[in-house]
C-alpha cells in the first residue's frame, strides 16, 4: 500500500482543524489536490517533476 493512500484515513482521525498539510512530491496526485480542496487544507507539496506538477 503506498504511503498516500494512507492520508485520507489518517486525516479523518484528526479531531483539531487542519490548514495547511505538507509532503513530498509523491503526495503531488490528484487524489491528493482534490481531498486538500475538498477540506479547504493548503498543500505544501512540490511537484513530481521539474516539468511543474499536478497542483502547480
Amino acid at each position: 500500500m503506498e504511503t498516500r493512500s494512507k492520508l485520507p484515513p489518517l486525516m479523518d482521525q484528526v479531531e483539531s482543524p487542519v490548514d495547511r498539510l505538507g509532503g513530498d512530491g509523491a503526495y503531488d496526485t490528484y487524489e491528493i489536490w482534490d481531498l486538500l480542496k475538498e477540506r479547504k487544507i493548503q498543500g505544501i507539496i512540490p511537484p513530481q517533476s521539474l516539468f511543474g506538477g499536478i497542483g502547480s
